[in-house]
């Protein structure tokens, strides 16, 4: 005797997983981007012989200590503003406009900052600019590279894009 096996169930369960997984990953490329952030005022201070004050102990402008859990202190997006990909691709057409060739994610982050939020935390921008690149298509990027551009036209196409033509299944965009 043969037992029925719902297979939707599995699909929607597997689905389940690579959307986790997906989390994943924007969480790992979000502390690798940190850690990278990290490295380079590492290089600084050792380049520049900036140590500790005479008495040892860290002021408040050179005490790295951990942020708080995101709930706690993380600013949400003023809901009067466009979504974070919408000023993604705006940052992105104004470097193109201005013949630059893209822009590296704490560049995405600046021009967010001073465009449109001034509050806004690295982390709710970064983790979106690499899901348009990497799940969505939406953007590209060498492999070696973090510099974010806009699709390269095709002949006889333009870049007509005011609002993005794909929509996240997450509501983390806002």
């Amino acid at each position: 005797m043969l037992r029925y096996i719902d297979t939707d169930a599995l699909r929607a369960r597997r689905e389940a997983i690579d959307q986790e997984i997906a989390r994943h990953r924007d969480a790992i490329s979000a502390l690798e981007q940190k850690r990278s952030e990290l490295e380079i005022g590492e290089r600084i201070i050792a380049e520049f012989g900036i140590d500790r004050p005479a008495n040892g102990h860290a002021d408040e402008a050179t005490d790295f200590r951990p942020n708080p859990p995101d709930d706690q202190k993380r600013p949400k997006k003023p809901a009067d503003l466009p979504t974070v990909p919408d000023m993604i691709f705006a940052a992105l057409r104004d470097a193109r406009a201005r013949g630059a060739p893209g822009m590296h994610p704490r560049e995405l982050v600046a021009f967010i900052r001073k465009t449109y939020w001034p509050e806004a935390p690295s982390e709710a921008v970064t983790p979106i600019a690499w899901r348009m690149w990497n799940r969505d298509g939406a953007l590209e990027k060498d492999d070696n590279d973090s510099l974010y551009r806009l699709p390269t036209e095709k002949q006889g196409e333009s870049d007509h894009r005011e609002t993005p033509s794909f929509t996240f299944t997450r509501g983390d965009t806002r």
